[in-house]
C-alpha cells in the first residue's frame, strides 16, 4: 500500500464517481459536500456546550461573534453546510457542479510518528489550516491505521469556486483494502458503509488580502472553514477556502 500505483487507482476510483455534474440523484463525494447526519457546532477553543441532532443557533446568531467575522448572508449558509455544500452552489447558480480530484496520496506509515509530516506541498495549503492543531489525535493512531491527504476543488461554470484539502484517517483494515485496490473512493466510503457522518465545524474565518497578492489569489478576502465528518471506521478532517466572489462568479 502506498504505492505511486495505488495512489493513482485511488484517484481514478474517486474521478470516475465524482468529476460530473451534480443531480438530483449523484451525491458522490461526501467529503466534498453530501450528505451528512448531525449539525455539531463546536467553537474554536472546543467549548463544553455542543448540540447534537439539528442546527441551533443562539437567539440573534451566533456564527459573526463567535469567530469574530462579519459574515455575508451566503456564507452563513456555506459555513453550516453539513455535507451539502455542492447542492447550495447548485442551486444558487442553477448550473451543474463539478468535484476535481487533484491529488489524493497515501502517507507512509512512518509520517504517522511526525505530527508535522504531511503528503501536501506546505506551499500549496492554507496558512490557516494546521491539523496539529484542530485534531492533534488524528497523529496518535495505530500502526495499523491508514493516512491519505487530498486536494479537491468544486466548479462552476469553469470556475473554482472552493479548494478543499483533507486528512482521512481510516481504521478499518476492510476499507483500507477496498481502498488500496480502487475498488471504492474516499470520497465514497461513507456511502459504502450505509453511514451518514456526524460533522463538526471547528474553526472559521476571512483569509487576509494581501494587496500584491489580489489579483493573482482569488481566494484572498474569501471564506474559509475547518470540519471534520466522522463515523466508527474514518475520520476526515477538512479545510475549505472559498473564492472571495463565490456568489458573484458571473
Amino acid at each position: 500500500g502506498g504505492t505511486e500505483s495505488s495512489a493513482n487507482a485511488t484517484v481514478a476510483a474517486l474521478d470516475a464517481d465524482t468529476d460530473r455534474p451534480i443531480s438530483s440523484n449523484d451525491e458522490a463525494d461526501v467529503m466534498a459536500g453530501s450528505g451528512c447526519k448531525y449539525d455539531i457546532l463546536t467553537n474554536r477553543h472546543d467549548a463544553a456546550t455542543t448540540v447534537v441532532d439539528g442546527l441551533v443557533t443562539k437567539e440573534g446568531g451566533e456564527l459573526n461573534a463567535r469567530f469574530d467575522v462579519e459574515f455575508t448572508p451566503m456564507e452563513r449558509i456555506a459555513l453550516t453546510a453539513n455535507g451539502n455544500l455542492q447542492r447550495i452552489f447548485s442551486s444558487y447558480y442553477d448550473a451543474p457542479v463539478h468535484v476535481h480530484v487533484d491529488s489524493c496520496a497515501r502517507r507512509r506509515e512512518d509520517a504517522h510518528l511526525s505530527p508535522r509530516a504531511t503528503g501536501f506541498d506546505r506551499g500549496s495549503i492554507d496558512d490557516n489550516f494546521d491539523p496539529t492543531i484542530h485534531r492533534p489525535e488524528m497523529f496518535m493512531m495505530n500502526v495499523d491505521d491508514a493516512i491519505w491527504d487530498r486536494i479537491v476543488r468544486i466548479q462552476v461554470h469553469d470556475r473554482t469556486i472552493c479548494r478543499a484539502t483533507s486528512i482521512i484517517s481510516v481504521r478499518s483494515p476492510h476499507c483500507i483494502g477496498l481502498i488500496e485496490d480502487g475498488s471504492v473512493g474516499l470520497g465514497q466510503m461513507f456511502r459504502y458503509l450505509d453511514k451518514l457522518p456526524t460533522f463538526s465545524l471547528l474553526d472559521a474565518g476571512r483569509a487576509a488580502k494581501k494587496e500584491e497578492e489580489d489579483s493573482a489569489n482569488e481566494f484572498r478576502g474569501g471564506l474559509w472553514r475547518t470540519y471534520e465528518l466522522q463515523c466508527e471506521e474514518l475520520t476526515c478532517l477538512i479545510h475549505e477556502e472559498f473564492h472571495r466572489d463565490a456568489w458573484n462568479i458571473i
